[in-house]
């Protein structure tokens, strides 16, 4: 008995190491992004005290957006995904987020979700954000962007 376990020793010991060695590497996990960007207010608002916030976040098949107006401002928001490609930011989609505001204690913040973004490993992404004067989307008050991030 003694022999035998003498024999199968460096074999159980080896296979020890090696269950401890794979099981110690780390795992691959999809972990999604999620951060909030404060951006000071342009000269062109009324208020120019305070700080909007632009909120990003995703899952895996989708890119949401969301702004909260700085105190007494208001806007119409459009938020553009975007993609840095070749040396440059490139439009992937654009959406019409409409009105937001932040007066008097009411808030109403701007929200969208792009959808159906492909989810490829090393792309990075950010939202560009206009607030608009007017709901014709022309007039612009100010640009703005989240942080960008690798999906």
């Amino acid at each position: 008995m003694k022999k035998l376990v003498e024999k199968f020793t460096p074999i159980i010991l080896a296979t020890l190491v090696i269950i401890g060695g794979v099981s110690a590497l780390p795992m691959k996990k999809a972990a999604a992004y999620s951060g909030v960007k404060t951006v000071e207010t342009s000269s062109n608002f009324t208020y120019q005290i305070g700080y909007h916030e632009i909120a990003t976040s995703e899952d895996s098949s989708n890119v949401y957006g969301s702004v909260k107006m700085a105190p007494n401002t208001a806007a119409y928001i459009r938020m553009t995904l975007q993609k840095y490609e070749g040396g440059a930011w490139k439009q992937i989609s654009a959406h019409n987020a409409g009105y937001a505001y932040s007066e008097y204690g009411d808030i109403k913040q701007a929200h969208t979700t792009f959808t159906n973004v492909i989810n490829n490993a090393g792309r990075t992404i950010r939202i560009q954000v206009d607030f608009f004067n007017n709901s014709n989307y022309t007039d612009n008050l100010q640009t703005a962007y989240s942080y960008s991030w690798t999906r």
